[in-house]
């Protein structure tokens, strides 16, 4: 029997690539609970208590309906604040402002505080004008605007419409419904006393036709559109909050862009000082408590390590700030159209780190733009956003409704060629209804 002796190499992650890698990664909401556990774990790892270090409001996209509290260090009660469930208006809003933007956004929403319980736009256009100071067209043109909202019927006047409106968008995904619509343009009165013989004379069809597409009604359609976005089955949205944000001034007659971390001073960690001078006597001490010895060790280690790698993170957060700041100077002065194609390996080999971090670094993060605006860090990278841009930009300057067809045509002129099954999936992702809806 030989014995053999022979040298391998194995591939081991050290613990602190590890920790460095999870903290970079981490969304805000997930980086409070992995402190808060590391805090209650680990007694050698302490916060800096400081007058700064006071957890910052979340900023929102659209008007928030929860007010600002007192400033607290309380990590739960602050996420607690973080995933509170947005109002229904604040979800229409936020659903609004991806389908347009400008005047009919502004009175979109004004709109949209007009609504009733249900859901209806109680006034006429001439009463919602006065009120709101703008002419009758834009009323109608913002009326139009809800009516495309998720769930359908949002900014109906009455139920008749409701129903026209959720039959339509049925129709638009393929539902066959032609005979319920011609119902409620043709018949409704009757409908609604329940005179199905009188229908049916109308519409030229039999009974048993009209009783179908009475039972599809009661199954398909509902009266109370907003209640639908209440109650258990809706899923909690957790507030996006900046990670972040972007600064701009004018300096010298030209532009300047500056990169925040909101978040480092409240996380300002220390290692215990007891625990450090503890190690150190016992360390000096004639009589050495190995077991002891090895415990302080270990959990001031492991808080250095912690310490570390939450540096490393605010570090690459701001290192990848800059570099967006500089490349999408164009996009940050003037929009979406001017976002240039991006990718992480580029931003990888001009800071000198590896694509995986990058990727972990913009993971669930969000930046606050200069206007206030917050947007995906991810988004820096979408080389669609320019197209969905133009898409949306088409399609309000557009004096008629255009088909995906249609829209892929024009793109095509302006230099963006896209396949028409692109273009429909960009307009879906825009939340733009399609071509038939509106026209409404």
């Amino acid at each position: 029997m030989h014995t053999i002796l022979a040298l391998k190499t194995q591939l081991k992650i050290a613990p602190q690539q590890v920790m460095a890698s999870t903290l970079l990664q981490a969304a805000i909401v997930d980086l409070n609970q992995l402190l808060a556990k590391e805090l209650a774990a680990n007694p050698a790892l302490e916060r800096v208590e400081t007058a700064a270090a006071t957890m910052p409001q979340a900023t929102l996209p659209y008007p928030s309906a929860y007010p600002p509290t007192e400033a607290t260090n309380d990590l739960d009660d602050w996420t607690e604040q973080l995933t509170a469930q947005p109002s229904r208006i604040e979800q229409l809003v936020a659903e609004l402002a991806l389908m347009a933007d400008g005047q009919v956004y502004a009175v979109a929403v004004d709109l949209l505080d007009c609504l009733d319980d249900h859901g209806y736009l109680r006034g006429s256009t001439a009463t919602l004008a006065q009120e709101l100071g703008v002419d009758a067209a834009a009323i109608e043109e913002a009326v139009q605007l809800l009516h495309a909202l998720e769930p359908p019927g949002i900014g109906a006047r009455d139920l008749r419409e409701c129903l026209q409106i959720q039959c339509a968008h049925l129709a638009a995904a393929g539902v066959e419904c032609k005979l319920v619509g011609r119902i409620l343009a043709e018949a409704w009165e009757a409908f609604t006393k329940q005179q199905w013989s009188c229908v049916a004379r109308k519409l030229q069809v039999n009974c048993r036709e009209v009783v179908a597409a009475q039972q599809f009604v009661r199954r398909q359609l509902y009266p109370y559109p907003l209640a639908l976005l209440t109650g258990d089955s809706t899923p909690a949205i957790p507030l996006a909050r900046a990670d972040l944000i972007i600064h701009h001034q004018i300096s010298a007659g030209s532009s300047v862009y500056s990169i925040e971390i909101p978040n480092a001073e409240h996380y300002q960690l220390r290692v215990n000082a007891v625990f450090v001078d503890r190690l150190r006597a016992a360390t000096n001490s004639d009589v050495v408590l190995s077991s002891e010895q090895a415990w302080l060790s270990d959990h001031i280690e492991r808080a250095r390590q912690f310490i570390a790698a939450l540096q490393q993170r605010w570090a690459s957060l701001y290192r990848i700030g800059e570099y967006l700041i500089a490349y999408q100077a164009d996009f940050l002065t003037r929009g979406a159209l001017s976002l240039k194609p991006l990718t992480q390996a580029m931003v990888a080999a001009a800071l000198g780190l590896h694509e995986s971090t990058i990727s972990r670094a913009i993971h669930d993060k969000h930046v606050q733009l200069p206007d206030g605006r917050l947007m995906a860090l991810c988004d820096f990278f979408d080389h669609s956003l320019p197209a969905k841009e133009t898409i949306r930009q088409l399609l309000m300057a557009a004096n008629q409704p255009l088909s995906d067809r249609e829209i892929a045509d024009c793109l095509r002129t302006k230099g963006i060629d896209l396949a028409r099954r692109t273009v429909t999936k960009y307009r879906e992702q825009l939340k733009i209804p399609v071509s038939y809806l509106r026209c409404r």
